[in-house]
């Protein structure tokens, strides 16, 4: 550690927890895809149910375990993105910086330090 962490309040970086969920989620959907392939009945009432949402997520097919993969990515990193957003307070967070991922304590340095 650098100290350099010296922040009171913790701020959550959208960008970086929202790619993480969206990736999880979606390789989640899209091994139960997979799965439904090789079996008869497991996953499948499922798949159909998330098929109902996601259009073209369907069981016993590889086309539908990408949708699946590609639709849980999607909605996992917008979701993310939502409920982050309201973590660290919309209007103070975004309202500094134009990309969330910049939101972290000023440099106790001052802004001389900013341009090394």
């Amino acid at each position: 550690m650098n100290g350099e962490t010296n922040n009171t309040k913790t701020r959550l970086c959208a960008c970086r927890l929202a790619l993480v969920v969206g990736i999880v989620w979606g390789l989640a959907c899209g091994v139960l895809g997979v799965i439904t392939i090789f079996t008869v009945t497991y996953g499948h009432q499922m798949v159909e149910v998330l098929g109902s949402i996601y259009w073209g997520y369907r069981p016993d097919s590889w086309v539908g375990a990408l949708w699946g993969l590609a639709w849980g990515f999607v909605e996992g990193f917008i979701g993310t993105l939502i409920i982050v957003g309201l973590y660290n307070g919309l209007g103070r967070c975004w309202s500094r910086c134009c990309c969330c991922c910049c939101c972290r304590a000023p440099s106790s340095q001052g802004p001389s330090a900013e341009g090394q």
